[in-house]
């Protein structure tokens, strides 16, 4: 929870996907991305490698199409 809520997001250009296009499209591997970040948000790179590889997976699978 943050400290402030401004009701911004400030951290959106984190994500590769959070840009839409001119249409509001978001990145077609929008999806992989959040659920890897959500899944590795909060335990940390050592477990997120173990834990998350088949989120970090699926992301990499589908930007590399």
């Amino acid at each position: 929870m943050p400290i402030l809520n401004l009701g911004h997001k400030w951290d959106h250009w984190m994500l590769s996907g959070a840009s839409s296009d001119e249409n509001g499209q978001t990145h077609r591997c929008f999806h992989f991305e959040k659920e890897f970040l959500e899944c590795a948000g909060e335990i940390g790179k050592t477990r997120a490698i173990r834990e998350c590889k088949p989120e970090y997976l699926d992301f990499l699978e589908c930007i590399h199409m």
